[in-house]
């Protein structure tokens, strides 16, 4: 008996750690802390904002993402995780922007360039 409660208590232990690990969304622990849907504000240097949506999946051990707003939705290319860090391109009105991401639990900040501009992203995941 003794060694079931072993066993038990230390199957409990690994499963609240696994969940710990996946930053408590309850994903599977190799799942990159990006994946999800996030509601995004895009900002420039001079304070204009755009509001979009972040969706980044893994399928087949492979990242696919894409934006979104009311004027629709755009494929983001070159979709990578390392640790916390997502860095994705995105060409829109042909011009071409990298953006650069860093994931803290349920936010994530970071910049974008591109088309002779730059500033700031920031994000919530999608409740």
């Amino acid at each position: 008996m003794r060694i079931e409660r072993r066993f038990f208590l230390a199957a409990v232990i690994a499963a609240g750690a696994a969940l710990v690990a996946a930053g408590g969304r309850g994903y599977a622990a190799d799942e990159p802390a990006a994946v999800g849907v996030w509601d995004c504000v895009s900002a420039t240097g001079d304070g204009d904002e755009m509001p979009f949506t972040l969706t980044v999946k893994e399928e087949d051990g492979k990242l696919t993402a894409t934006a979104g707003s009311d004027q629709g939705q755009i494929p983001l290319t070159d979709v990578e995780v390392n640790g916390d860090e997502l860095s994705f391109k995105a060409s829109l009105n042909d011009q071409d922007y990298a953006v650069k991401l860093k994931v803290t639990g349920d936010t994530l900040a970071g910049e974008w360039s591109g088309g002779g501009d730059s500033g700031t992203v920031k994000g919530k995941r999608h409740a």
